[in-house]
């Protein structure tokens, strides 16, 4: 095997992750929220959690547990219905809160950020087609696990942008309502990103 993994097109992959990740999604939506609930100190746990649960996602497809899921008839829509729930009670909490604080005591927790990518289908298609765009379909476990570190590295920026913008909004718009209609239209396309997880199912 080459080690120097020369194959791996590390720049089309690079900006391939920079276009995925910059579009809206339950992740990115989270992350705004709470940077606007909670300022971006008590954001980071999020954005970890966030990180952490897409890398772990990643290496378990490249093991192999995408090609699984794709295999069974029913984890697509499960996915999906499962996944649409959660952005829909996301977004119902959302339009519950106020710019100044959230209907939830903390923020979301570095673990409950973690477990959410379970259900995110925008992530575990950008976990697939990545492995099957960038990666032969014999390639070994260390090609596929680079092709994925390098797809995750490449998301910092845009899960980073995210995270500073609702935190950018709370600090610099003095406005209540212009707060207020900020965390709103959060809320509304969270709940139209729900609809179309489950539609999509």
């Amino acid at each position: 095997m080459d080690l120097a993994l020369t194959g791996i097109p590390f720049a089309a992959i690079a900006v391939f992750a920079l276009i995925t990740s910059s579009t809206p999604g339950p992740n990115n939506l989270l992350l705004t929220h709470s940077g606007l609930a909670f300022g971006f100190r008590k954001t980071l746990p999020a954005f970890v959690g966030v990180y952490v649960g897409c890398s772990v996602l990643f290496v378990f497809c490249a093991l192999g547990v995408s090609a699984l899921v794709a295999s069974t008839p029913l984890a697509r829509p499960a996915l999906g219905y499962f996944g649409g729930a959660y952005l829909a009670y996301m977004g119902y909490r959302m339009l519950g809160s106020q710019w100044t604080g959230s209907v939830e005591p903390v923020p979301v927790r570095c673990s409950a950020a973690a477990l959410m990518q379970l259900v995110n289908p925008k992530l575990w298609w950008m976990c697939a087609f990545t492995l099957g765009r960038f990666a032969p379909p014999d390639a070994p476990v260390v090609t596929l696990t680079v092709v994925a570190a390098t797809f995750m590295v490449c998301t910092v920026p845009a899960l980073m942008a995210y995270t500073l913008l609702g935190s950018m909004v709370t600090r610099f718009a003095q406005s209540e309502p212009l707060r207020r209609a900020v965390n709103i239209l959060l809320a509304l396309a969270t709940l139209v990103t729900a609809v179309a997880v489950v539609v999509g199912a």
